[in-house]
């Protein structure tokens, strides 16, 4: 059981040179996310059993993997609030999602605090609002590995939680997956479009969410496939979706739901002006700022309708002036064409 595991310590180095993301920090916590004990209780029992079959056989290659890198992990800290605050100029409509992160952060943050996990998230709201995207962004600024899963193409469950070893195609989870191969202990999903799930009587894909996103029972998540447990509790969780009606209430009751509105036009012409500098950083040669009447017609898009544009409308120009022998690019109006009807939507909470 992970819960016999030693409480969190601070160690002076590290040796796990194998998993992706930065090197440990001095003064950093170290917190358990697997029980080597456990880990060569199941290689005995595998052993015990003397398993032929090809899953038996992966698994034990795995579990070795796992008693070869470090019981413990990082538990990261954002560096600063201020470059999640700053979050607030790309997106200015998802203000009140950054005002609640912010505030757990805080509490993250505060004098003795113990390690936690930020609440798990539902953004929700119209295609192309930018949901996905704001869900990487963020995970940069708290300075965590960020792992996206689309669930529309989800059938069953396993992608999170492992295929049974007696399956000819058992493999490991994400979650498995992730908590292996990172430093830290608290990285971050994305499970973009869980209301386009595919949920039938035998499999729900949703399913390892109801034990997840509950934090005392993600301490002891179990693999289908590993067979041990893990301490899953802190990692944040965000989840994407367009219609909430799709969406059990029995999950609903565990996330906070934030409903992200499309920005309106003053804060779309904060977004375009910020998609349009992303775009110079990669082709210096554009003109530094939109001439007005292009940024009347793409500012009435969507975000992601204006990223699109934009990249289209930036291929244009340079077509142009390889004709013109020019090494300047200016977009036109006629380069982002024709904006279409933006739907509103309403509210936080």
């Amino acid at each position: 059981m992970l819960n016999s595991v030693p409480t969190p310590s601070r160690l002076g180095h590290s040796q796990d040179n194998t998993s992706a993301g930065p090197a440990w920090r001095p003064g950093e916590l170290m917190l358990p996310w697997i029980d080597h004990a456990a880990v060569e209780r199941e290689l005995l029992f595998i052993d015990a059993a003397s398993a032929t079959q090809d899953g038996e056989k992966a698994v034990k290659a795995l579990l070795k993997k796992v008693l070869a890198g470090l019981a413990r992990k990082r538990y990261v800290l954002p560096p600063s609030l201020n470059a999640v605050q700053a979050l607030a100029q790309k997106f200015p409509n998802f203000a009140p999602v950054i005002e609640f992160v912010l505030g757990e952060l805080a509490l993250k943050l505060s004098p003795s605090a113990k390690p936690r996990r930020l609440t798990p998230m539902l953004l929700l709201g119209d295609p192309g609002i930018g949901k996905t995207l704001f869900a990487k962004s963020l995970a940069s600024h708290l300075g965590v590995a960020i792992k996206l899963v689309s669930m529309s193409t989800a059938t069953s469950g396993f992608a999170l939680s492992g295929l049974d070893r007696g399956w000819g195609t058992a493999h490991q989870g994400e979650v498995f997956n992730v908590m292996l191969k990172q430093h830290a202990i608290n990285p971050l999903f994305v499970l973009d479009e869980v209301d386009k799930s595919n949920s039938g009587e035998k499999s729900d894909p949703l399913g390892p969410l109801y034990q997840l996103l509950e934090e005392e029972t993600a301490k002891e998540f179990v693999d289908e496939f590993v067979g041990v447990p893990i301490n899953a509790s802190l990692i944040t969780w965000i989840i994407t979706a367009n219609d909430e009606s799709r969406i059990p209430a029995a999950l609903l009751s565990r996330m906070r739901v934030c409903h992200i509105q499309p920005p309106n036009a003053r804060q779309m012409l904060a977004v375009v002006e910020n998609q349009y500098r992303q775009l110079r950083d990669r082709f210096p040669a554009l003109v530094e700022t939109l001439a007005p009447e292009v940024m009347d017609v793409i500012s009435r898009m969507s975000p992601r309708q204006a990223g699109l544009n934009l990249q289209e409308a930036a291929g244009k120009a340079a077509l142009r002036a390889r004709i013109d022998r020019s090494s300047i690019l200016r977009l036109q109006a006629e380069d982002v064409g024709e904006a279409p009807a933006v739907r509103r939507a309403i509210g936080f909470t």
